[in-house]
């Protein structure tokens, strides 16, 4: 996994601290929120596995 990005300053931070992106087949999927990093890849651990599904089934063509 690649370094992640510092956070903004302050200012710039909008009403979240962190995000998460990834691509799965079609869809883009966006985690943000002010949950720490710990928090943050629970619930991401907690997505992975219905995003992989959805990028495979997007690849294969085939619908859920």
């Amino acid at each position: 996994m690649g370094r992640l990005p510092q956070p903004a300053p302050a200012a710039d931070q909008g009403n979240f601290e962190s995000a998460l992106v990834t691509e799965a087949g079609d869809s883009t999927y966006l985690l943000v929120g002010t949950a720490d990093d710990d928090e943050l890849a629970v619930v991401a651990g907690a997505l992975s596995a219905q995003i992989t599904a959805n990028q495979t089934t997007n690849q294969s063509g085939a619908s859920q």
